[in-house]
């Protein structure tokens, strides 16, 4: 609903009332999430706390979720090793224990194609619904095209779901969430 009320020519009131379901998909039970981080020089450090605020907003929503971290530089890495608890007292400790070790240290490279094929194999045995979560600047090396990564994705089982994220920082205080189906990574996301 939307009203207006002109109270001279220069104020008026406005109000916008919309009416949404609580919740338009039911959450995934039990899900299994793989979160490929982009952990190159080029990101920054700034840029890795954003990633990691990301992950923490999307756990949140799933606490009955395991989870576990891919680290893209030079080559991919997996932060754990294992899936752990989405819990947020646990997740919030091994992510701070992460951090604090230099597990999350910036490297060289942005090999993203490994990324995604260790998050895929990490993910075989897996039971649930499974998702991979790819953050990324798009500052990959050469060899990383639009049609390399998408021969990744294309032997990915089709139960799982892809999501590809672009992160900026802008110094605004808010979140802005753009779809951009026409940029070279689109397929990462809408082929999965």
């Amino acid at each position: 609903r939307l009203g207006k009320v002109v109270a001279s020519a220069a104020h008026a009131f406005g109000r916008l009332e919309v009416d949404t379901s609580p919740q338009l998909v039911p959450l995934p039970k039990a899900a299994q999430l793989v979160f490929v981080i982009d952990a190159s020089y080029s990101v920054t450090a700034p840029m890795i706390d954003a990633q990691l605020a990301i992950i923490r907003q999307y756990v949140a929503h799933i606490p009955d979720a395991q989870v576990e971290l891919v680290l893209v530089r030079r080559d991919a890495t997996r932060l754990w090793n294992g899936f752990i608890s989405a819990s947020p007292a646990s997740f919030r400790t091994a992510l701070v224990d992460a951090q604090t070790t230099g597990k999350l240290a910036l490297g060289n490279g942005s090999a993203l194609d490994k990324g995604l094929a260790l998050a895929a194999t990490a993910l075989d045995k897996r039971k649930g619904p499974r998702r991979i979560v790819v953050m990324t600047d798009r500052l990959v090396r050469t060899a990383i095209t639009a049609p390399a990564v998408a021969a990744v994705i294309a032997k990915l089982p089709a139960d799982i779901v892809v999501h590809a994220i672009v992160p900026k920082l802008d110094d605004v205080d808010r979140v802005e969430l753009t779809r951009d189906d026409a940029d070279d990574f689109a397929p990462i996301a809408t082929k999965h």
